[in-house]
């Protein structure tokens, strides 16, 4: 009980909580879509079936007569290759008696569009899916009053959003993100895609907590098979992230949401004596005003009527021809980010969330805003807009 009301005290005292811009590498040409990488870096090509397999039977289809359909009927292409969930999905069906063909379901669901090529081709449109009902579906022929199937478990809905990387604050862990990485499971992910990590010294310096997260993304990486993560950081976790991405972690990111991030310092952080602390005070800190000069690295300087030092602070943001989506979500009523308005990026000001990737909600505190519906909703849009089969 007494760790249990040291922690509590932690977290209310500061919880989950160079004047060029530096070298970057040339913007993505406009020309590649990078959502379509593979872990490789080869481009994604429709998956081509040469033998997907045949209909379980060859007895005519058809009414009056019926027209027969071929036992060598299979699909020969997927587009986009993978059959995401979250997407449209087109297959090409190769067969026989196609002139006669009804529709295409596919799981007893009609195809959103069917259309006939040839005598021997069908192309039909398989429209996306909540991401609980990813796996393997039936595909059926309908030829008036008879229904063969194609193939048994012909298509695969697969789940295609990107892994989530989950980085709490000052004095927090993995246990901050328990109330939305439930959520985040009855939406359909899978517990491989839902990654939080616990910094060794969680009051110490970002600075290590940079190779850590280094070490952490990889292994999520490897185990999904994916080529990018998301990523959620709340307080003192915008620190080490967001310095990470600037020194080579921006290659393995796609979408990044900060919640709550102590992103220029904060007020609250003379409450305690630990380096973690002393990176994020003063607010607003220019260079040698803080330790080891995270804020001033990350941010530049800013005064309270323009910047004195420029530094990109939503570094390879696809504003900048870029991969990374930038979002951030601060509460007017927080009580650990001091001023609220640290945790807004882009800022051109002191306390500047002008920027339309800033979203100020109100009556969370600092800790609250992780258990909003709300937020988590907002989380879950901006975190879905983009995924490797859009």
């Amino acid at each position: 009980m007494a760790r249990s009301l040291a922690c509590l005290v932690a977290a209310a005292a500061l919880a989950a909580c160079a004047s060029t811009p530096p070298a970057q590498p040339e913007p993505v040409d406009a020309g590649v879509d990078d959502y379509w990488a593979l872990p490789d870096g080869g481009p994604e090509e429709p998956i081509v079936h040469p033998d997907a397999g045949s209909a379980d039977s060859g007895t005519s289809i058809g009414g009056d007569g019926g027209v027969p359909v071929s036992t060598t009927a299979r699909i020969i292409k997927i587009t986009p290759a993978r059959g995401g969930a979250s997407v449209a999905t087109e297959v090409t069906i190769s067969g026989e008696g196609f002139t006669a063909l009804n529709g295409v379901e596919v799981g007893g669901v009609a195809a959103g569009s069917v259309t006939l090529v040839d005598s021997k081709t069908v192309r039909a449109i398989f429209q996306s899916v909540d991401l609980t009902q990813v796996g393997k579906r039936d595909v059926a022929l309908i030829f008036q009053n008879k229904t063969a199937l194609l193939q048994k478990e012909g298509f695969e809905y697969w789940f295609d959003e990107d892994p989530i990387v989950f980085v709490h604050g000052f004095s927090g862990g993995a246990w901050h993100w328990s109330v939305m990485l439930d959520r985040f499971r009855a939406m359909g992910y899978p517990d491989s895609h839902l990654n939080a990590i616990s910094y060794s010294d969680s009051f110490g310096s970002s600075l290590p907590n940079v190779q850590e997260l280094s070490l952490y993304v990889s292994s999520v990486l490897q185990k999904t098979g994916a080529p990018k993560v998301d990523m959620v950081i709340h307080s003192m976790g915008g620190l080490s992230s967001r310095l990470w991405i600037k020194q080579g972690g921006y290659k393995m990111v796609r979408d990044y949401m900060s919640i709550a991030g102590a992103h220029h310092g904060t007020e609250t952080a003379y409450l305690s004596w630990s380096d973690g602390a002393a990176e994020m005070r003063p607010p607003y800190a220019c260079q040698g005003d803080s330790l080891n000069d995270l804020q001033f690295i990350l941010n530049g300087c800013l005064g309270d009527s323009g910047r004195l030092t420029y530094e990109d602070e939503t570094p390879y943001g696809v504003e900048d021809g870029f991969n990374i989506s930038y979002r951030a979500i601060v509460s007017t009523t927080d009580e650990i980010v001091i001023p609220h308005q640290s945790g807004c990026l882009n800022q051109k000001q002191k306390n500047d969330c002008s920027d339309p990737i800033n979203t100020e909600i109100s009556w969370q505190g600092h800790g609250s805003i992780l258990l909003s519906r709300d937020v988590f909703d907002r989380t879950l849009a901006h975190l879905r807009t983009r995924n490797r089969s859009k």
